[in-house]
């Protein structure tokens, strides 16, 4: 019944995913992107909400480095420091 559900949502997913939307634009015309993340957990422990794990956080960094776009983990205050410049 997951796949399902994933099925019915994919058009959502590729149209409001960060890596749906890295993968679709060239380097030149990407943003910085700055993100922040949970801790990884244990190996052996699955996270609490996969979706928005620290295992996406890695993943979207070498998608980045791949693509040649800039990316830099971060917090709240590393983001209204960004938007600030």
């Amino acid at each position: 019944m997951r796949s399902a559900n994933r099925a019915e949502c994919l058009q959502l997913i590729e149209r409001y995913s960060p890596a749906a939307l890295l993968r679709a634009c060239t380097a030149s015309r990407a943003p910085t992107f700055l993100y922040s993340c949970g801790a990884t957990p244990p190996p052996g422990q699955l996270p609490a909400d996969p979706t928005h794990a620290a295992a996406f956080c890695i993943k979207f960094e070498e998608l980045c480095k791949a693509k040649g776009v800039a990316c830099r983990r971060g917090n709240f205050d590393d983001l209204i420091k960004e938007l600030a410049k």
